[in-house]
């Protein structure tokens, strides 16, 4: 494996970390690695996994809307055209 890397460029590197990167966090293939791996979402469903994460997600898009534009949360959750019950998550998570 040390050859493949020490004879690959860097930009096939880049490309391969960013691929591996879409891979993993695909939520489906991080839901079904969580519900394998970790103790506190194994006797959720795959489809609970799911969710969690697309809400985790969410959160981190407003996030980074508010921090770089700068912009309020409402204004960030407009851009990102979450649903009524995604609005309700992420308001719950910032008013915590």
């Amino acid at each position: 494996m040390d050859g493949v890397i020490e004879n690959t460029s860097t930009d096939k590197i880049i490309m391969i970390d960013k691929l591996c990167k879409r891979i993993l966090g695909h939520p489906e293939v991080l839901g079904r690695i969580m519900k394998g791996f970790i103790k506190e979402v194994e006797n959720l469903s795959l489809e609970e996994i799911m969710e969690l994460i697309k809400g985790k997600k969410n959160i981190e898009h407003v996030r980074n809307l508010m921090n770089e534009l700068p912009c309020s949360m409402q204004k960030a959750m407009d851009i990102l055209k979450l649903t009524t019950s995604e609005r309700k998550e992420i308001e719950k998570y910032f008013h915590s």
